[in-house]
């Protein structure tokens, strides 16, 4: 035959060469997964990088005010006493300095400035046209300033000042944070001083921050509240009572919260990054709201175009691929299939094609192969119908065997076994204790019974012969659920049993057996009611008392004569110490 000049290893090669240019182009959409991963990575770090650059201008904003209120106490401290004038010399220098300054006082420590008077507090201001003021003095002490948080702030603040705040004015309404430093003189604590803070120019700092193409900024104070957001926003007054889904928990988030972090929200219907990063000011955090669409939209539809560019190609692949493969592969083995099951059917099949490749050649092997196995069909006919007539004949034969060898299995359970009860028959019994005491190993105990039942005669006399092969077969049961299927158990005659335990797990259970078979004769029961009878037994250990059959009986017997004497339902191991049940 032939062999086939164009073969389907390059079709193959072809189409691993399409696969890989459908791998190439999911690996580009792969790629632009990572790249919008990565482009959307580095826009939360922009964004975190400008937060971190506004906070900074803000804590070197607010670092300035805490070193004013730190020098205002230093200079204070450094007075050999505390005199009216100066202090406000001193305030008055540092409020003109700075236009975020708009007030500042000592409060003394109860009878620090006076011994005669309690309190002392001089506070000071900047009036709407720019003149220093002295708001306080003297107190008569219905205000006891001492008691105040920023008060305690300040006196706890051993190392520097703190903040306090940041709260709004009553009287101006401005937004005010107080820095508060303590006044220690010979490590004594002797008030403090503080410097109030106007928020205004942060304010309009923060609102004129640009985050994105729409976004904004804004600070949160602890309580909730914004401050420089301006009319940018949707948020309530205080962030954390707005009824917006997810708006609260965000803001409740950020303010449990005392690190840099970034948040992905829906912001009223706008997806947006949410920076929160925490001011140098205790209760303060920084807030820019960006919403995702400045950063990320052009990324979305460059990645829908990709996708649909490739799912385009992708399918126009698939299509040629499955037309190439219908007219190259799929049809010519259909063909093929067709004709297999002709054949399979007895059937000549003709198969014609005109392919060089490897079907032709399979297709031409196909038609050899129809020829020869007609051919051999008929001798397989033949050889089935004689085979046929053979397996009938060795059919009934095994038949006849089996029929043999069931009667045979029959006939030797009959003639070793006791037919009432089913053990063995007294010959039975004998050959086979006497097959197992010969290969009772060295060193190992055996252990012979008989079992003799008490009042069986009675019991038979008064309900009748019936009602004594009950009681027999019930305790011939009893025996067989006692003992081990390797021992040998037999009925002897009348009301009389035999077991050979060989050989014995322990000398212990031959008490132990005998003990028990006294409680099943008693409680014993036949047709529904109790059988009246008990049990007395005789026992022979071999190689103790005998080592054959005949000499362990007869030991036994002895033993059993004895039991009856004594009284029946007991047992008996040797003649010299006839054991009972207590």
């Amino acid at each position: 035959m032939e062999r086939p000049k164009h073969t389907i290893q390059r079709l193959f090669l072809m189409n691993v060469l399409i696969l890989v240019a459908v791998l190439l182009a999911l690996q580009a959409v792969l790629n632009v997964s990572q790249i919008r991963n990565g482009m959307e990575q580095q826009v939360r770090e922009k964004l975190c990088t400008q937060a971190e650059a506004i906070v900074g201008r803000i804590n070197q904003r607010f670092s300035s005010f805490k070193l004013k209120a730190e020098g205002v106490a230093l200079a204070a401290t450094s007075l050999p006493h505390y005199e009216e004038k100066t202090l406000y010399s001193i305030l008055s220098n540092h409020i003109l300095s700075d236009t975020m300054i708009v007030g500042g006082g000592f409060w003394l420590a109860p009878h620090v400035y006076d011994p005669e008077k309690k309190f002392f507090c001089g506070y000071c201001d900047v009036d709407a046209e720019g003149t220093f003021r002295i708001e306080a003095g003297y107190t008569d002490g219905s205000y006891d300033y001492t008691r105040t948080e920023w008060y305690q702030s300040g006196v706890r603040s051993i190392h520097g000042a703190s903040w306090c705040g940041p709260y709004r004015d009553e009287v101006t309404g401005v937004t005010m944070i107080t820095s508060t430093c303590g006044l220690w003189k010979n490590g004594k604590v002797e008030g403090c001083v503080t410097l109030d803070i106007g928020l205004g120019e942060v304010e309009q700092y923060i609102h004129g921050i640009r985050v994105g193409e729409s976004g904004y900024a804004f600070l949160l104070q602890q309580n909730g509240q914004m401050i420089g957001s301006g009319d940018k926003t949707k948020f309530p007054d205080r962030i954390t009572d707005a009824d917006y889904p997810g708006i609260a928990e965000i803001g409740r988030e950020i303010l449990a919260s005392s690190e840099l972090a970034v948040y992905e929200v829906d912001v009223y219907g706008t997806y947006a990054y949410i920076i929160a990063a925490p001011v140098n000011v205790e209760g303060i955090r920084l807030v820019l709201v960006a919403p995702k669409a400045d950063y990320v939209g052009v990324i979305h539809r460059y990645i829908i175009l990709t996708f649909a560019m490739v799912l385009v190609v992708t399918l126009a692949l698939v299509f040629a691929i499955r037309s190439l493969f219908q007219h190259l592969i799929y049809r010519p083995i259909r063909e093929l299939v067709a004709a297999s099951d002709q054949i399979a059917l007895g059937r000549m099949a003709e198969i014609h094609t005109e392919k060089r490749d490897e079907l032709g050649y399979l297709a031409s092997s196909f038609q050899n192969m129809s020829k020869k196995l007609r051919e051999r069909n008929f001798l397989l006919r033949e050889q089935y119908h004689l085979l046929e007539d053979r397996n009938r004949a060795l059919e009934e034969a095994l038949a006849n065997v089996e029929s043999m060898r069931v009667s045979r299995d029959s006939y030797k359970m009959e003639s070793e076994t006791d037919k009432l009860t089913s053990l063995l028959n007294k010959a039975s019994t004998r050959r086979m204790a006497e097959e197992l005491l010969a290969q009772l190993p060295e060193g190992k105990l055996a252990a012979l019974y008989i079992l003799d039942l008490d009042h069986f005669k009675e019991a038979n006399d008064t309900y009748g012969h019936q009602y004594g092969d009950l009681v027999l077969q019930g305790f011939a049961g009893e025996l067989k659920r006692s003992f081990r299927p390797t021992d040998v158990i037999g009925r002897f005659g009348g009301d009389e049993f035999v077991v050979l335990l060989s050989p014995l797990p322990g000398r212990e259970i031959v008490e132990k057996k005998a003990h028990h078979l006294l409680c099943v004769a008693r409680n014993l029961q036949a047709d529904g009611r109790n059988a009246g009878i008990t049990v007395s037994i005789g026992i022979a250990l071999a190689p103790l008392q005998g080592s054959s059959y005949d000499e362990l009986f007869q030991a036994a017997d002895r033993c059993l004569y004895k039991v009856k004497e004594d009284g029946r339902d007991g047992y008996c191991i040797n003649l010299e110490e006839p054991l009972h049940p207590q």
